[in-house]
């Protein structure tokens, strides 16, 4: 009858979003200086998150309705750490383009599972304040775009940059 922590669980899931989006970019020269990718390979990467995403979105439109919006949130999470574990492990342990690829496929079906079941969640829940909320809501994406940019900074300089695998884990 409280649905304070499905609300919050869909805040952070929209922050999570945003880590899909802005993490990566923040990696693509350290993507070409250390797996030598070209500028289109990483275009490629950029124009591959988005039409997972979108495509995935298309999907889970009708999908999570059938299977349940609770499965969907939590499958999404799931694959949203399995593409970051991924993309840490993976242009590692082969052709490192190829890792990228299925990493970005992982962690982008989860933003796009995030984009179609998130705010139907949030807006199904009984509140008074549905407005306010879907606002805040919407903005944790770009808290999340924010607090990606400083703590990854804050990581790069204190930890070093060469150590970005830890953090994507």
């Amino acid at each position: 009858k409280n649905y304070n922590l499905t609300i919050g669980t869909c805040f952070s899931a929209l922050a999570v979003q945003a880590i899909v989006t802005t993490f990566p970019s923040m990696l693509y020269i350290t993507f070409r200086s250390d797996y030598g990718l070209s500028l289109s390979q990483l275009s490629f990467l950029i124009a591959l998150c988005f039409v997972t995403q979108i495509g995935v979105d298309l999907i889970f439109a009708k999908l999570a309705d059938k299977i349940g919006y609770r499965i969907s949130m939590v499958f999404s999470s799931l694959l949203a750490a399995v593409g970051f574990v991924s993309m840490a492990i993976l242009p590692r342990i082969m052709p490192s383009f190829a890792g990228l690829l299925i990493a970005n496929i992982l962690y982008s079906a989860g933003s796009g599972i995030t984009e179609a079941v998130d705010s139907p969640l949030v807006e199904a829940c009984p509140t008074k304040h549905k407005g306010a909320i879907m606002s805040i809501l919407h903005s944790f994406y770009c808290w999340g775009v924010i607090a990606v940019a400083l703590l990854s900074t804050l990581f790069f300089v204190t930890v070093g940059r060469d150590q970005w695998p830890l953090l994507a884990c």
